[in-house]
Formats: structure tokens, C-alpha cells, sequence
């Protein structure tokens, strides 16, 4: 509830029913009563008029979950749904894998937000090639697949599926702002499942930074290309204070506040 509060989500009049609702909390007749008598006293002769939807009193259905204490103090304790914040932002993971899932090439994915090992929150997406396209992808190519197609170690795997890696990243920048580009894409032949047969989130893998470096997903000499020369010295201060983490540009970006 704001004085501010938006009108809708432009375009989405089902989401706007469900999250813009009326204020059970006060007695709508008050801001009827309240609006005549304005109107009585200064007329309806305000600019702000042409716009203005009547009176009333709307709550917003953010997503946050909580509770009251027994002293009446509230706790945040997560979402009701797949919204998760990073660096300020906040993301639908819904949305990224919606867009995966529209690629030709993904059979199925998921996107999580994982810590790596400095416990710094990164969106991670995995998918599961389909298999029969991505050979057909590569014979257009003029390539081929790996000789390896039975190693399934994380490394192999990076390697293996690096152009899927680069065309999925591609098609996602043209869909999503490049905050919630996922920092991270894992192939996999196919999704750890539970005993319930869901995919067993906790089971995916979150690549190590060897890993990583070792399958060429992140190449130091791309990334300084893509630093202006005062992200170039920051990025150096931070690695001579913390180690070399490998610092890229979304590392000095500012806090999740």
C-alpha cells in the first residue's frame, strides 16, 4: 500500500486483477465521503482529474512471505514464488526459463540462484540439450560432435556444449535486460530427479571456478576487452585485495540493497 502505488501491469489485465486488490483493511465508503468533500470545497476543476479513477484504497500483492510473531512484529521469510534479487534487481526466474524453453535446441532447463564459493549470489542456468537438433546444428555447421559423448564430468560437459552455451547466451541477451542474462550455463545430459521424479534441485551442480577456467567459460582476455579502462583499474585493486577471484564487470556492480 503507497500513495504512489502503479495503476497495472500494462497490457497483463489477468496478473493486474490478482496483484493490484482493494484495501480490506478500511471502509471504501471513507474515501468516497472524503473525495465529495474535497470536490465540494475546490471543485473538480483540478488538472489531475483527467486521470484520476475515483477514490479508493488498493493493496499490492508483492510475493513476499511472512508471518506475526506472538509480539506482533513481522518476518520475511521468502517468496511465494521464483522472484529472487540480485545487485538490486529483481528477477523472475519464470521469465529466463520461459525463454530457454523457447530456444530449439533445449529440451529442459531450469534457472536457480546459487553462491559460489565467496558466497556471492549468481543466476545459474541449466539445461538439457535436445540431442537430435544440436546434431543437426553442427552438421550445418560443418562440425561435429565431441569424441568424449561418454565423459559426463562438468568439464567435458562446458566443452563439449560450448557453442550451445554461446547460442543459448545469445538468444537470451536479445530477450532479457543483461542483469538477468544467467552468469552461468550448465549442460547436462540429463536432471538429477527425486524420489517424487522432479528435478532434485539441491543435487544440480554449481561449477567450480576451475572448472570453469578449465573449459574456457570464462577467458580473462575476452572479459578485460569488455572493461572500459576505469573498470580495467578497478577490477584490478579488487583482485590485488582479495586474491584473483577472477573480477569481472557485474563483481563491482554494487550490493544486493
Amino acid at each position: 500500500r503507497a500513495g504512489g502505488l502503479a495503476e497495472e501491469y500494462l497490457g497483463l489485465p489477468d496478473l493486474t486483477a490478482t496483484k493490484f486488490v482493494d484495501n480490506w483493511f478500511v471502509d471504501k465508503n471513507k474515501w468516497v465521503e472524503e473525495d465529495k468533500k474535497r470536490v465540494e470545497s475546490q471543485g473538480a476543476a483540478e488538472p489531475w482529474r483527467e486521470f484520476y479513477k475515483g477514490p479508493r484504497d488498493r493493496l499490492y500483492r508483492s510475493g513476499d512471505l511472512g508471518h506475526y510473531s506472538a509480539d506482533g512484529n513481522v518476518h520475511c521469510t521468502g517468496r511465494v514464488d521464483s522472484q529472487v534479487k540480485i545487485r538490486g534487481f529483481r528477477i523472475e526466474l519464470g521469465e529466463i526459463d520461459s525463454h530457454l524453453s523457447a530456444h530449439p535446441l533445449v529440451r529442459e532447463n531450469v534457472t536457480l540462484l546459487k553462491r559460489d564459493a565467496y558466497e556471492e549470489p549468481n543466476l545459474v542456468s541449466y539445461i538439457v540439450p535436445e540431442m537430435k537438433r544440436w546434431y543437426d546444428w553442427l552438421e550445418e555447421r560443418g562440425t561435429k560432435d565431441s569424441d568424449s559423448v561418454d565423459d559426463t564430468s562438468m568439464v567435458t560437459l562446458l566443452k563439449r556444449f560450448k557453442y550451445l552455451r554461446d547460442d543459448v547466451r545469445e538468444h537470451l541477451k536479445k530477450k532479457l535486460p543483461a542483469y538477468a542474462v544467467p552468469s552461468v550455463i550448465v549442460p547436462l545430459i540429463r536432471f538429477p530427479l527425486n524420489p517424487n521424479g522432479k528435478i532434485d534441485r539441491p543435487a544440480l551442480p554449481y561449477p567450480e571456478p576451475a572448472q570453469l577456467a578449465a573449459a574456457g567459460a570464462r577467458r580473462p582476455s575476452q572479459l578485460g576487452a569488455a572493461l572500459t579502462p576505469t573498470e580495467k583499474t578497478m577490477a584490478k585493486i579488487w583482485a590485488d585485495l582479495l586474491g584473483d577471484r577472477g573480477v569481472v564487470a557485474d563483481s563491482i556492480s554494487g550490493s544486493d540493497s
